[in-house]
């Protein structure tokens, strides 16, 4: 699984990419944008991404870059690494908005077709890649949409609701164990990612919807709606209710809980929150 996250403030590019891999030992993370560090010392090979091998990709990110860092990582925790660059600078295509369309040559071989932009590169690399991962691609707010979706889809419900320590799991998993949109904005910003509180209690509510996989777009092609593919999943509809409504339930399970609570030597007073999503209720009642 590979996320890229992808937005523009002002002249400043912001990427910031996401594995669920092996991960970078902490003494390590200051040292792989050096040229000539890598953990393969028996390969290289060039492409149509750069030169790998002995360490020099990264290395050319950090030549062309006014930040990169390893924003998050841990052996086998997976990594995150955050990258600016000015594109006042380096240049980048205007339309960064295009979707590429898939073609057959004259050898019936597939080409991509489109301008070259963040699309095309992650479509190329899509392509390379599919057998093996899934790509998705997305602003801040989409991407860390589609994490909650990821954890809550892995995660038992038993840890949704009492895991606390989120060092213990993997960073792709971490956005599901936000128990609050400020948690929530504060894990994403841990990952190089800076979304406001509102969009946070938005994506837990359930109206930002996560990403399909990217290579479902390369399917579509531009132009086509989404809602007409075959592969798309139709998504519950969103339920409103009542804030005092909402507030009398968490009265309720206050005060259910309160018995349990009593049997276990566990402090009774405590706010349940209760959230309400596409799918349903959420609950969380904290121990004191």
């Amino acid at each position: 699984m590979i996320c890229v996250a992808t937005n523009r403030d002002g002249a400043a590019r912001n990427i910031v990419v996401i594995d669920d891999g092996e991960g970078i030992p902490l003494d390590m993370q200051q040292k792989v944008f050096e040229p000539r560090v890598t953990s393969r010392l028996d390969s290289f090979h060039a492409d149509q991404w750069g030169v790998h091998g002995r360490g020099m990709a990264l290395f050319s990110i950090a030549c062309n870059s006014t930040v990169h860092r390893v924003a998050k990582s841990g052996v086998g925790l997976g990594t995150s690494i955050q990258v600016v660059a000015d594109t006042g600078k380096l240049a980048e295509k205007a339309d960064q908005s295009t979707v590429p369309r898939l073609a057959v040559d004259a050898d019936g071989r597939k080409v991509v077709r489109g301008p070259r932009n963040i699309n095309r590169i992650v479509t190329e690399f899509t392509l390379a890649q599919k057998a093996s991962c899934l790509v998705y691609l997305g602003s801040p707010n989409e991407i860390v949409a589609t994490l909650v979706a990821y954890g809550q889809r892995v995660l038992s419900a038993v840890e949704l609701a009492f895991a606390h320590d989120y060092a213990e799991y993997p960073i792709c998993l971490r956005p599901a164990l936000a128990a609050s949109p400020e948690e929530l904005a504060q894990v994403a910003l841990s990952f190089g990612m800076d979304i406001s509180s509102r969009s946070a209690r938005r994506i837990l509510d359930g109206e930002i919807a996560p990403l399909e996989p990217f290579v479902s777009r390369l399917e579509l092609g531009v132009g086509d709606s989404p809602a007409k593919s075959k592969h798309t999943v139709p998504r519950p509809k969103p339920v409103r209710m009542d804030e005092q409504d909402v507030e009398g339930f968490a009265a309720q399970v206050k005060d259910a809980y309160a018995g349990l609570a009593e049997g276990y030597y566990l402090e009774a007073d405590v706010q349940p929150e209760v959230r309400v999503t596409r799918e349903g209720l959420r609950i969380f009642i904290p121990f004191a």
